[in-house]
């Protein structure tokens, strides 16, 4: 596959440390709707400084061109993709079935999944399945633009970015449509800061550091919406510099950013059923089950299903090799 020809030989772990938190915002966050004393709206301890979803979006269109350029196919980004996606997924769907029965914990959350939150009516679940189907469009379209080498003209680019804005503003906090089209600008924010990475790399991070905490403090001070249109590029820039910027943070032993991600739903519904009166209670209770589920399914799932994609790959390789040998 072509795109831009720049793999980064070693992966910052600074962006797995940025998804992490990323997972674990937007579960503090869900915790509140599940929350009779946040009522979803009034969840404590302060503000997020960034869209959560969106800036996922945004490190995933900074990312995924490298998973794009080491792939050898469509074929093969896709099979990555499945082996990456699928087996927590699934098990999330199992989790969900016992939370909440077959119908509503695995047919809702796969109408939830299958319709991106949105264009399936649902009788609940896992609603933080909603963004998965909008992600994968997302990879969709950047595999359209790498293939009409799009990319190689930074101009379409920022064309594309500004269009993006202009119909996040539109639907700006307009149900539900405001959730879809916020990730547009997200995913263009990702793209540029890629295609300007050598530049923004000599970026000083806490310069960066201060701005991100200056901007969160006016959030907080005039009280404005933490997922307005104008945060999505401004949180996704600010977050991907400084992980590109700052010091590297030492490499995590397992990777349960995913796990966090499609768990903190059911595990947070069953908590809030212990501690109804106590965000605080719910919270702390569920968080402990969560992280243990998540590594669960990194170890005994995920790990076991990213190791059968190197094992495929390395008997491709060895297939080509006998492929192209003169005996």
């Amino acid at each position: 596959m072509t795109g831009p020809q720049a793999i980064e030989s070693k992966r910052n772990s600074n962006f797995d440390w940025l998804r992490l938190f990323l997972s674990f915002s937007v579960a503090y966050f869900h915790a509140g709707y599940f929350s009779r004393v946040a009522n979803g709206e009034d969840v404590p301890f302060g503000a997020i400084p960034f869209p959560m979803v969106p800036t996922f979006l945004a490190l995933s269109g900074y990312l995924m061109f490298n998973s794009f350029a080491s792939s050898r196919s469509w074929f093969h980004f896709l099979q990555k993709r499945a082996l990456r996606i699928i087996p927590a997924l699934l098990l999330s769907l199992i989790v969900s079935g016992f939370v909440w029965g077959a119908y509503v914990g695995v047919i809702g959350s796969l109408k939830i999944y299958i319709g991106g939150g949105m264009l399936l009516s649902s009788p609940g679940g896992n609603g933080s399945l909603w963004s998965l189907l909008w992600e994968e469009i997302a990879y969709a379209i950047m595999a359209f633009l790498i293939a009409m080498k799009a990319y190689n003209h930074k101009a379409i680019i920022w064309a594309c970015f500004i269009a993006a804005c202009g119909i996040a503003a539109v639907y700006d906090q307009q149900e539900p449509v405001w959730r879809i089209t916020n990730l547009l600008p997200a995913l263009f924010t990702g793209n540029l800061v890629f295609l300007y990475r050598d530049k923004l790399s000599k970026l000083p991070w806490i310069l960066l550091a201060v701005i991100l905490l200056f901007v969160t403090a006016l959030n907080i001070y005039f009280k404005l919406p933490p997922q307005a249109w104008y945060m999505v590029p401004i949180g996704g820039f600010l977050a991907l510099n400084l992980c590109l910027n700052a010091p590297p943070i030492p490499k995590m032993p397992f990777d349960i950013s995913y796990g966090v991600y499609v768990f903190h739903d059911p595990v947070f519904y069953m908590s809030s059923k212990l501690f109804p009166d106590s965000f605080e209670g719910m919270f702390f209770a569920g968080a402990p089950v969560l992280i243990a589920l998540s590594i669960f399914s990194w170890f005994a799932v995920e790990k076991p299903a990213l190791a059968f994609k190197k094992k495929g790959t390395s008997l491709d390789k060895k297939a080509d090799e006998m492929k192209n040998s003169p005996i």
